[in-house]
């Protein structure tokens, strides 16, 4: 049996009933510690539970209030989910469930360089694709190709003097921060934000 020290800022408390180290810190727990209000296994579970809260704000930092960070549907991109716990509407109530959301964004490269087309909250990838390109030709485009497909989070596009580019992110803040230094430390000039977007889990039952 493996001892569980846990230190709680006052007054170390040793668990010696679960077969792992782990070293967590709450001061709610210490004040039980050091007026022994409480057995050694209450005191464990208290400094435990609050750990277990930290982390798991921790994990939902940079996501929407309600959501966690998941696989994006590319390398490096962040995508974000519905908590999965009895804290979140994603699991509360038999049959709940959620759906996940696109968009994309496409430019057109060609002599016409009407912008950009995008589409929002699409049911699939493909659906997303397939509108953002149908933007971008209604616009007049005639070499639309697409720049960003993202789910899940948000998007934007940074403009500035010879320079654009498509960001996705968590949030719109965040997607705008990482795309405004991108344009900055390109040395374009009047770096400015040409088009922003969500496009989020819904509840569909």
């Amino acid at each position: 049996m493996t001892n569980l020290r846990l230190s709680t800022g006052l007054k170390p408390v040793v668990c010696q009933w679960l077969p792992i180290r782990y070293t967590a810190t709450s001061r709610m727990a210490g004040l039980f510690a050091e007026g022994g209000l409480m057995n050694m296994s209450m005191r464990c579970a208290i400094v435990l539970m609050l750990t277990l809260i930290a982390a798991q704000a921790y994990g939902e930092g940079q996501c929407p209030s309600g959501h966690v960070q998941a696989p994006g549907p590319e390398s490096g991109v962040i995508n974000c989910m519905p908590i999965p716990s009895s804290q979140s509407t994603y699991m509360q109530g038999r049959g709940s469930r959620w759906e996940s959301r696109w968009g994309a964004i496409a430019f057109d490269f060609g002599a016409s360089n009407v912008g950009i087309g995008v589409s929002q909250a699409a049911g699939s990838k493909r659906q997303a694709k397939s509108e953002a390109l149908g933007d971008c030709r209604a616009k007049g485009g005639q070499n639309c190709r697409i720049n960003l497909v993202y789910n899940n989070q948000c998007a934007v596009v940074i403009a500035g003097f010879g320079y654009s580019r498509s960001q996705g992110g968590p949030t719109v803040e965040s997607a705008v921060e990482d795309g405004m230094k991108l344009c900055e430390r390109s040395g374009a000039e009047d770096c400015q934000i040409y088009y922003k977007a969500c496009s989020l889990p819904v509840q569909v039952q």
